[in-house]
């Protein structure tokens, strides 16, 4: 039988564990892509997130840590990001009365972040992969309204550390 891990996730609003088959091994190729890929150049890239209004304000107010021990997708398109911010797929459903929340960061060249070709249905997305562990620590915070979606979010400026 092919190895499968278990993780967790939110459907319908509650956080369920979910056996993935041949994950295992799909997270080991996966850190070796990331380990192996360098940017070529300066990049600015986007994370849309759900986060409680407490939590929010505690990162903006101690200039605090983000760290997520899973992969973390970015998109060059900050109007992608905002809209993840604010769909039924990001952890919405688990928070009462979440706030939109982007993360902005540049990542540099030569750093092992992983660039997704675009293919079809993601074209134009420009998915930028961090590995597993990646932390941000926040460097400002402003409230934005994305004329694209009509989402009002706080973009975080975050920069990556260990």
């Amino acid at each position: 039988p092919r190895p499968s891990t278990t993780t967790s996730c939110t459907q319908q609003g509650q956080r369920r564990e979910v056996v993935i088959p041949g994950t295992t091994e799909n997270v080991a190729s996966m850190d070796s892509l990331i380990k192996s890929a360098t940017l070529f150049e300066d990049t600015t890239v986007y994370r849309g997130v759900a986060m409680e209004k407490e939590t929010l304000a505690k990162l903006v107010k101690d200039g605090g840590r983000i760290k997520d021990p899973g992969f973390q997708s970015f998109s060059t398109d900050p109007s992608r990001a905002t809209a993840y911010s604010a769909s039924p797929h990001t952890a919405n459903a688990a928070i009462a009365n979440p706030s939109n929340v982007v993360l902005r960061t540049e990542a540099k060249r030569g750093q092992n972040v992983l660039e997704v070709l675009d293919l079809a249905p993601n074209a134009g997305e420009g998915e930028h992969i961090f590995g597993r562990g990646v932390g941000f620590r926040v460097r400002s915070s402003r409230t934005l309204a994305d004329d694209a979606t009509g989402i009002n979010y706080t973009e975080l400026t975050v920069e990556a550390i260990s």
